[in-house]
């Protein structure tokens, strides 16, 4: 057994994984509930891009 990617498309992914994790995480976002949000289709949920702009966009009109 493995712990490393077989391949660069498996670090590749895995990479891209790691990055949405701790964004979320850095954001208070629920890991499980953003991707089933994404992968359901069901958009309920603000895309990460769109937290990050509005959380800027706060601390910029407190200033």
């Amino acid at each position: 057994m493995s712990f490393q990617t077989q391949n660069a498309k498996g670090t590749e992914a895995k990479d891209t994984m790691m990055t949405i994790a701790q964004t979320a995480k850095k954001l208070g976002v629920n890991l499980f509930d953003y991707i089933y949000d994404r992968l359901s289709s069901a958009k309920n949920l603000p895309s990460l891009a769109e937290i990050i702009r509005l959380k800027a966009s706060s601390v910029l009109d407190s200033t």
